[in-house]
């Protein structure tokens, strides 16, 4: 991993430099081989925010919002104020039913381990099942493409007291690019850009058109036209 003069075969730059880091990456933005074994496979951008957002400025990279359809996504579990039974009889009657009818349920699946199982544990057991329960929904995360008209570009990132240089290059007949960086330079005042996953959500009028029911969707349907007009 040289890069090489083709004249007096020099080497001015070398992956075995301490100063240097070397990787390859793929047209996604993902670590291919890397010096340190632990940032194999990851993304680029959660190792080093500062080249990859350069990258993107230079539209070297470009950055593509995708869709899952199909996610799983954590129910919110809410917790309620101390003060709300005190402004509602009827609310503390229904609450204190709830309790006893989901403790007696829970009693019923779990009698024949209660004896060896901490009451603390099966309270705490309880509360993380709340906080687990997935429901359906539709989440947004970002994908990077590498623009493969540019080849090769290289720069210098100014970060506070020192520069960072970095070189790119295209490795021909395949999906990979070479990236050298400067070791040396810290530049943390960057933040990592990440790959977050984000649930969408829909107002009524969003989330129908998006389902295409014959209700929303049919232009001859009057009611859609209202409930359009509401929302415009």
């Amino acid at each position: 991993m040289d890069q090489c003069s083709g004249v007096d075969g020099l080497c001015p730059l070398s992956c075995q430099d301490d100063n240097l880091n070397c990787f390859l990456i793929d047209n996604n933005g993902f670590i291919f081989i890397s010096k340190r074994s632990t940032e194999t496979g990851k993304f680029f951008g959660e190792v080093d925010g500062s080249v990859m957002t350069q990258l993107l400025n230079m539209g070297m990279f470009r950055q593509v919002t995708m869709y899952d359809y199909q996610a799983m996504c954590k129910t919110p579990y809410h917790h309620h104020s101390g003060a709300r039974p005190l402004l509602s009889p009827i609310y503390t009657f229904f609450a204190v039913l709830k309790w006893l009818i989901s403790d007696f349920l829970i009693f019923l699946l779990e009698f024949n381990i209660c004896d060896f199982w901490p009451s603390d544990n099966l309270a705490d057991a309880h509360k993380h099942k709340k906080h687990d329960m997935l429901q359906p929904c539709d989440t947004e995360y970002p994908v990077f493409v590498y623009e493969s008209t540019i080849k090769e570009t290289n720069g210098l990132i100014e970060c506070g007291d020192c520069q960072k240089m970095f070189v790119a290059q295209q490795i021909a007949n395949s999906n990979l690019l070479l990236l050298v960086t400067d070791a040396a330079c810290d530049c943390s005042i960057f933040p990592p850009v990440l790959l977050e996953v984000k649930e969408v959500k829909y107002i009524l009028l969003s989330q129908c058109v998006r389902l295409c029911s014959p209700f929303c969707c049919s232009p001859t349907a009057p009611i859609s036209r209202g409930v359009e007009d509401r929302f415009l």
